[in-house]
């Protein structure tokens, strides 16, 4: 081959390396990420949201709630009787709000206002979420600052009460809340309990022969 007729094939094969390649690296990343699974996903849920999910539920939910709300209160005894009577049939996930208090993150002292609130979410960074919400929330007690605590030393041992003390002010807590709080505004959601079923939005409390 002609070294003009060499270099003008070498100058045309950069250009299409440039113009194909990234386009083919990030199309192998993609078809990579969606057949290994070591690769960690976005999630599609609430950013700070825990959940309970069978394997093949009917019910997709997520529920948006106030630990000091009694119809909130009502309603997830309400849900955890039908849930207790159908297991597997509901894949439930949780968003904690502060309707009384909303705008304070981070700003009023936590042991001051909403408490269990504040709680929720440093059990949630421990992982601890769902057995501090069926202990708060499905109590026929006061929510206060007693149940909380006493709950609290159960699940983590008296000896760790003080260390989550501690945490309820740290970013991480409060980085929770104000997840919950965004993706709520970001659903337009600003009542409690409301909830979101198979992508339908419903709001106000709910009997167990409702769901």
């Amino acid at each position: 081959m002609p070294p003009d007729a060499r270099r003008r094939l070498q100058a045309v094969s950069r250009q299409i390396f440039r113009v194909w390649a990234l386009p083919a690296v990030l199309f192998a990343v993609v078809i990579f990420a969606e057949r290994n699974p070591a690769v960690p996903r976005t999630p599609a849920i609430a950013p700070s949201d825990p959940e309970v999910a069978p394997d093949h539920a009917v019910l997709h939910v997520t529920e948006f709630v106030d630990f000091e709300c009694p119809a909130c209160r009502y309603s997830a005894r309400e849900l955890d009787r039908f849930m207790t009577r159908h297991p597997g049939v509901v894949d439930l996930r949780c968003v904690i709000l502060m309707s009384s208090c909303r705008h304070d993150v981070g700003r009023v002292p936590a042991q001051d206002v909403c408490l269990a609130a504040r709680v929720g979410a440093v059990m949630q960074n421990r992982h601890l979420f769902w057995p501090y919400y069926k202990a708060v929330m499905l109590s026929d007690r006061v929510v206060d600052e007693t149940l909380v605590w006493e709950t609290v030393g159960r699940l983590v041992g008296k000896d760790q009460v003080a260390a989550v003390r501690t945490e309820l002010d740290q970013p991480a807590a409060n980085a929770v809340l104000q997840g919950n709080i965004d993706f709520a505004a970001g659903k337009k959601i600003d009542q409690t309990p409301s909830w979101i079923i198979n992508d339908r939005l419903e709001v106000g409390a709910k009997t167990e022969s409702s769901w």
